[in-house]
C-alpha cells in the first residue's frame, strides 16, 4: 500500500471529519497523471502561515502540537499534489485573507501577531465559516461541489488529517499499539481515555 492509498483508507476512517468534497478530491487525485509544477506552491511567509495555523487548530498539550508533527508541511504537499488549480489559488486566497483580517483588526500582519491575537483571528474565520454554513445550508452543498471546500473547512480537514496520520499524532495523541492482537470491536473505554490509533 503507498501512501496515498493509506491517507484515502485514512480519509474514509475519519468520515465524518471530512467533507465530502475534500474525500472526493483525495480519491481523484490517487488517478490523476498530469504532473503538478514542481515549485514551490507557498513562499516561505505563507508556509509560516500555515504552521501557525495548523498549530492554533491542534496546539502542543500532554502531546505534541500540529507544527511539530510537521502538519504544515504535509498540508503543502497535499494543496500541491492532490487539488486542482482553482482550489490552490482558492487557498493561497485564504491564506492572503488571514493576514488581511490580521491587519485590519491588530494592524499587524497574522505573523506579527501574539498568539493571543492569531487564535482569535482563527477563532473569527471559524466563526464567519459557521455563520456562511448555516445562512447558506440550502445551498451550501452545491456550492461545495462547484467550488470546493472553503479556506478554513480546508486547512482544519488537512491539519486533522494529517496530525492522526503523522507519528506524533497517532503515538503520542492517541491510544497505540504497534501490533495489535485481535480485532475486537467492542472495547469499554474508561473516562479520559484516550482514542485508540490501531
Amino acid at each position: 500500500m503507498n501512501r496515498r492509498e493509506a491517507l484515502r483508507n485514512t480519509a474514509f476512517l475519519l468520515g465524518g471529519l471530512i467533507s465530502a468534497s475534500t474525500l472526493s478530491i483525495l480519491t481523484e487525485s490517487c488517478n490523476r497523471t498530469e504532473k503538478k509544477n514542481s515549485g514551490n506552491l507557498f513562499n516561505e511567509k505563507q508556509q509560516q502561515t500555515v504552521d501557525e495555523i495548523a498549530d492554533i487548530i491542534i496546539p502542543a498539550t500532554d502531546s505534541p502540537g500540529a507544527k511539530a508533527a510537521g502538519v504544515g508541511t504535509f498540508i503543502t504537499m497535499m494543496i500541491q499534489d492532490c487539488y486542482p488549480e482553482a482550489i490552490q489559488k482558492s487557498f493561497i486566497k485564504g491564506l492572503d485573507d488571514v493576514d488581511e483580517k490580521a491587519k485590519s483588526k491588530y494592524n499587524k500582519s497574522f505573523l506579527k501577531a501574539s498568539a493571543e491575537e492569531r487564535t482569535d483571528i482563527i477563532r473569527d474565520i471559524a466563526q464567519e465559516t459557521i455563520r456562511k454554513k448555516e445562512k447558506g445550508s440550502s445551498n451550501n452543498s452545491t456550492l461545495e461541489k462547484v467550488e470546493g471546500p472553503n479556506f478554513f473547512q480546508l486547512i482544519r480537514e488537512l491539519t486533522l488529517l494529517g496530525y492522526f496520520t503523522s507519528e506524533e499524532g497517532a503515538t503520542q495523541a492517541l491510544a497505540y499499539v504497534d501490533v495489535p492482537g485481535r480485532y475486537d470491536g467492542c472495547v469499554s473505554m474508561k473516562a479520559g481515555q484516550k482514542a485508540w490509533a490501531t
